[in-house]
């Protein structure tokens, strides 16, 4: 099981004081822990990758969130357990690790649909920790030992939206009362996992990486590496392994995958990593160091979400060094904490250190900058060769003028002035928003993220023009990145091009079939052109790549009522009510269906339960029709005709109200 953007020093076990983190604890208390477990890069799918695979980034491939796809001949342990007759399955918490990554090979079932809920909910791109709770414990349902079960909880990364129970608990931090959130869920998976495999349950616990929390000038993770985003909680238990211990030398997560496997006595050919039982087999083990090689570190965020240099790093027993254009190097003997830079007293130590990391690269086939996204479209390069033309880009675009690229250290406090000049825009502050980023422009001026907050704090100030010039010269950066191009839609939808945004909305659906918000639109779009076909093709090529949303399943619910397949729409409705079984929409519409099918008794349980909320009208209208055609209960269905009436706003309903309270008066005996 994972929980993301966990930092070790903030569970109950590695020291955390007043950490909310019982269950955590107890497996350490139950079996290994190892205190200084290290993460090979802070971003969620490469991470991920390794643990799945136990070869480190430039093997896998993956080297970034939403950019890579996992390499087809790296290894991957559920593809191994599966060979070896285990059922696999999967439930993950984020879009960051849909099947798109590839991190589905091998599981026979990979449950990787956030959209659960009120898009309210989490963010809508995340589940929440009590609903990868119940989809993980139904997902065991399905499972026979032996099994292999990957859980993810995503929740201690932001926003931090935790339950108000925790919150109240943890009023100082959002991040702990997510820590504690995930850690309470994870209680009730260990339980339902333990009932079904009896006394042959092995857990493996980790994060897959931390959270800066402001230290080296970075709130969150993927821009430094440093302690807090790299050392992270590693815990294993089950029979055979020790209980109450905890190893102290420096492990890697890419040593994970190996171990599970060599505990299942299968062989992960293709591993880079060691099983980590060798700390309770072979006695002298804890007590050799291993960093002397190095672990391997990089993060390419950087690069690829602000233009700036990527960073490759290598830990020793001695020594954090970090490749970058400014090198940095902490001694983890003397500043265990890693914050203070001593690169400039030893220039002999950067040198060598720097060596070992190319040649490490080197031997993984490594490349300064990987490429990464889809390959540019015709209009992609037109847009670059226009703004070129225009002075927007310089002749190597993504590069500053000057040559080299930008240390990220000397650009994260540009990153934290897009942070803070989001939430201004998110209250309704675009002038405020456009002042906080324009003096970074002049700086950084080939950083994509600038660009498009700039150009959606134009945009809420009106200035449509200066919002598509800021967009505009985003995208040549960065063609690749879905956000840019829905932002620009918008700025088109607002100028009235509708052509333009259909453009922008299926080169989204084209990169990524299943574009959830972009093919609503579409389709919308469709539908206003009578166009019904079309805006069924479009939902339909969603559903079939994959796509499970609420919205999703109740248009094309819809279209099949239209079209007098009252049994299709009746399966789409049913979906969407798994889904988000409140959702008032979906309730209404399978209540209608159920009426068409001649099934009242269904249509007035369904209907009943969206007789409050948004559609509360239409329900109880519908539900007055429903007791006629059914039980034939006039007092009820005349009772739902005076809840209807109260809430008719409009002349032309309150006239329809009447209508039908005439006919139910005429039916009575």
């Amino acid at each position: 099981m994972t929980i993301d953007t966990v930092r070790a020093d903030h569970v109950g076990c590695y020291g955390a004081a007043g950490a909310e983190t019982q269950n955590l604890d107890r497996l350490a208390a139950e079996g290994v822990r190892f205190d200084d477990a290290r993460t090979h890069v802070p971003l969620t799918a490469p991470s991920h990758a390794t643990i799945l695979t136990g070869v480190l980034p430039p093997r896998h491939g993956l080297r970034g969130n939403g950019l890579f796809r996992l390499r087809p001949d790296a290894p991957a342990l559920a593809a191994t357990l599966r060979a070896a007759g285990y059922h696999t399955a999967a439930v993950v918490a984020s879009v960051v690790l849909d099947r798109a990554t590839g991190l589905d090979r091998g599981f026979d079932r990979y449950d990787d649909n956030q959209r659960v809920g009120p898009k309210s909910a989490f963010g809508y791109l995340e589940r929440g920790a009590s609903q990868v709770e119940d989809a993980s414990i139904a997902a065991l349902h399905g499972l026979t030992p032996p099994f292999f079960l990957w859980v993810h909880f995503y929740d201690p990364h932001v926003p931090w939206v935790a339950p108000p129970a925790f919150a109240k608990r943890h009023p100082g931090s959002g991040y702990d009362a997510e820590i504690a959130f995930a850690d309470a869920a994870l209680g009730g998976v260990l339980r339902a996992a333990s009932e079904r495999a009896g006394g042959s349950l092995v857990v493996a616990v980790a994060s897959d990486h931390g959270e800066s929390l402001g230290e080296h000038g970075e709130n969150q993770h993927g821009y430094t590496l440093h302690r807090g985003v790299l050392r992270v909680p590693l815990i294993l238990t089950g029979p055979g392994i020790p209980r109450g211990r905890t190893v102290s030398t420096t492990v890697g997560l890419v040593d994970l995958a190996p171990t599970l496997a060599g505990i299942a006595r299968v062989p992960l050919s293709g591993a880079q990593g060691r099983s980590l039982q060798r700390f309770w087999t072979d006695g002298a083990a804890a007590a050799a160091p291993e960093t002397n090689a190095g672990l391997w570190e990089e993060s390419l965020h950087p690069l690829f979400d602000s233009g700036w240099a990527p960073l490759r790093g290598l830990l020793t027993s001695r020594w954090q060094f970090v490749d970058a254009p400014r090198p940095e190097l902490y001694d983890r003997e003397n500043d265990p904490g890693e914050r203070a830079d001593v690169s400039g007293a030893h220039a002999d130590v950067v040198e060598e250190l720097r060596r070992r990391v190319h040649e490490l690269g080197a031997s993984m086939g490594d490349v300064a900058e990987p490429e990464s996204g889809p390959s540019a479209t015709p209009d992609d390069k037109e847009r670059r060769e226009r703004l070129a033309s225009l002075g927007y880009l310089s002749s190597q675009a993504g590069l500053p003028p000057a040559g080299g690229r930008l240390d990220p250290k000397d650009g994260l406090p540009g990153f934290l002035a897009v942070e803070n000049a989001e939430r201004l825009i998110e209250r309704g502050d675009g002038a405020r928003a456009r002042a906080l980023v324009a003096p970074f422009l002049r700086r950084d001026p080939n950083n994509p993220r600038l660009w498009h907050t700039l150009s959606k704090a134009r945009l809420l100030m009106g200035d449509l023009p200066g919002a598509e010039q800021a967009i505009q010269r985003a995208l040549a950066l960065s063609p690749g990145l879905a956000f840019l191009r829905y932002t620009h839609a918008e700025i088109l939808r607002r100028r009235g091009d509708e052509t333009g945004v259909a453009k922008e909305l299926s080169a989204i659906v084209k990169d990524d079939p299943r574009a959830v918000e972009a093919a609503l639109a579409l389709s919308a779009m469709a539908m206003r052109k009578k166009d019904r076909e079309g805006s069924k093709a479009i939902l339909l090529a969603a559903y079939e790549a994959g796509a499970r949303d609420p919205d999703l399943l109740d248009r094309l619910g819809q279209h099949m009522l239209l079209a007098g397949r009252e049994a299709e729409a009746g399966g789409f409705f049913a979906e969407s009510l798994a889904l988000w079984p409140d959702d008032p929409t979906a309730l209404l519409a399978a209540g209608r269906a159920d009426l068409r099918a001649n099934d009242p008794a269904s249509a007035i349980e369904r209907l009943r339960r969206c007789a409050t909320g948004p559609n509360a009208f239409a329900c109880r209208m519908e539900l007055a029709r429903a007791y006629v055609v059914g039980p034939r209960d006039l007092a009820a269905a005349r009772s739902e005709l005076l809840a209807a009436r109260e809430l008719a706003k409009e002349p032309r309903l309150r006239a329809e109200v009447e209508h039908r309270l005439a006919a139910i008066d005429a039916m009575a005996p």
